[in-house]
């Protein structure tokens, strides 16, 4: 087993920038949602809210775990790309 002091030390701050730049990025991908969600889907979840309680705790609920898979998947993808064209 490999410890911190075992790794060189270029290979610790590639691991930490690789970290940093995925935060980043999925907070400009998550506040880009956010905007999206709000612009687009405002109204129709405030009717769900007063109308139908039940489905709106569904979409609600749904529409989180989408947005986790989905900004998780192309957070990745652009690491993945990023990484490759770095090497």
């Amino acid at each position: 087993m490999t410890t911190a002091g075992d790794l060189p030390p270029s290979s610790h701050w590639r691991d930490v920038v690789a970290w940093v730049l995925h935060l980043v990025l999925y907070s400009v991908l998550l506040a880009g949602y956010f905007l999206l969600v709000l612009r687009y889907l405002a109204g129709w979840f405030a009717q769900l809210f007063h109308h139908h309680r039940a489905e709106y705790a569904l979409f609600g609920i749904l529409i989180m775990i989408a947005q986790a898979v989905a900004l998780d998947s192309i957070s990745a993808f652009i690491l993945r790309v990023f990484r490759i064209a770095r090497k």
